[in-house]
């Protein structure tokens, strides 16, 4: 497996699907099938294929995927934070002009200001974090899964190349192989002369 490599390819295509998945209106590709974190993972098995030296297998490419969507969960939801303040300012002030109301029961009130309050805010965005985590994560690796299936046009032995392996087994108990037999040593005794006739 090329692990050297596969961390650069899941870091660009995580990052670029997060905040594409985080920005408005561009998001609103995710409600097709997830399509951008699908993508995410396709591009980060894509990269990963043009620099991989021998064929990719289906499981990298599933497991480049699956480290582009955790990427771009933590992207998305590091992203949404600013955007997230951003809205809920406009959208806190309204509610505040709204509970200002006399005809307002204080119980309403009440709970109204216990969901805007920064407690209710961050436990909402780790539980997001969690899910995105999953569900970017299970998504990204189908996209991986599918880029080897488009772009790995290579034809041969999967993986890395290993040298061959000598043609010994050792058996179970483990000695060594047997010794071969020495090879004839010519004798340094002198030919016996001929018979005489």
């Amino acid at each position: 497996m090329y692990k050297d490599n596969m961390l650069k390819p899941a870091l660009i295509a995580g990052v670029a699907a997060g905040v594409a998945s985080a920005i408005p209106p561009i998001n609103f590709l995710n409600c097709a099938c997830c399509l951008l974190i699908i993508g995410g993972g396709l591009l980060a098995s894509y990269l990963y294929i043009k620099d991989a030296p021998y064929m990719v297998s289906s499981g990298e490419g599933a497991l480049v995927g699956l480290l582009a969507g955790l990427v771009s969960a933590i992207t998305v939801t590091l992203v949404r934070i600013p955007i997230s303040l951003l809205i809920g300012a406009a959208g806190t002030a309204a509610v505040s002009h709204i509970l200002s109301r006399p005809e307002i029961a204080p119980e309403m009130r009440r709970v109204f200001e216990r969901l805007m309050s920064p407690e209710i805010t961050i436990i909402r965005i780790f539980i997001r974090l969690i899910f995105s985590l999953f569900l970017y994560g299970l998504f990204s690796a189908l996209g991986g899964l599918l880029g080897v299936k488009f772009f790995e046009r290579r034809s041969g032995e999967v993986g890395p190349y290993s040298p061959q392996r000598p043609s010994y087994t050792p058996p179970m108990g483990g000695s060594p192989p047997p010794p071969s037999p020495a090879p004839p040593t010519s004798s340094s005794e002198p030919d016996p002369p001929p018979p005489s006739a």
